[in-house]
């Protein structure tokens, strides 16, 4: 599995600030509450983990059902890169305006302890960056999460955010500001305007690191993926 190999390759690097690096592992079994992820949504979809990947939905309008993970050390856009990652496959994923807001049936993001944020939006059939409330007027693109599974990287750091799909960049955009939740990341179904029907998930991974860091682990990853 392409997650396992990241934790294994991780540990083996003993670099101090890769010890808030979590990673879940659906091949072992169970969901992620049970790997060190924090449940911070409100709503306990249906959800089952076999084959090595875990499978919940529907989501709702009425909740949320998504993971948390908040690193120990201070994180610092300013002067580090942290990026969360996930392998998904959606269905019935809503993406759009939804009473003024552009929402997505799934998303990641990120959050460091100075209140800089960045979060990404997916849909069926579309990708989004967003820095502010609405999302309204920040980038989307069209891209098919539907008929496969990819690796979706979101990353925050001195130059801003960026979203990366199957190791290619898509989008940028600055850094939001503002937010009170302090250092985090999360990944799920995370608001009330949209829901997804299912959504397959083969690992995530929440990396908080030094720039050099993550792009070196990056690129094992992307080493990884490609000989699985």
């Amino acid at each position: 599995m392409l997650f396992r190999f990241a934790a294994v390759l991780a540990a083996g690097l003993s670099t101090p600030a890769l010890a808030n690096l979590l990673t879940y592992d659906p091949s072992l079994g169970t969901l992620p509450h049970a790997q060190g992820w924090t449940f911070d949504g409100t709503f306990n979809a249906p959800m089952s983990v076999s084959g090595g990947q875990l499978t919940y939905g529907p989501t709702t309008t009425g909740g949320t059902t998504h993971w948390a993970h908040n690193p120990t050390d201070a994180l610092d856009f300013s002067t580090q890169t942290a990026f969360i990652q996930t392998e998904v496959r959606l269905t019935g994923a809503q993406f759009g305006n939804f009473s003024g807001f552009r929402r997505g049936g799934f998303s990641m993001f990120l959050e460091d302890d100075f209140g800089r944020w960045i979060i990404a939006d997916f849909g069926d059939n579309a990708i989004s960056l967003g820095n502010d409330n609405t999302r309204l007027g920040d980038p989307s693109a069209a891209f098919d999460l539907t008929t496969g599974f990819h690796v979706l990287r979101l990353e925050a750091g001195p130059t801003g955010g960026r979203l990366l799909v199957d190791g290619v960049e898509m989008l940028t955009l600055a850094l939001g500001s503002g937010q009170s939740g302090g250092a985090r990341g999360t990944w799920g179904e995370q608001t009330t305007l949209a829901r997804a029907t299912m959504t397959e998930v083969r690992g995530a991974m929440f990396i908080p690191a030094p720039g050099g860091a993550v792009v070196a682990l990056a690129g094992v990853l992307a080493v990884g993926r490609r000989r699985r």
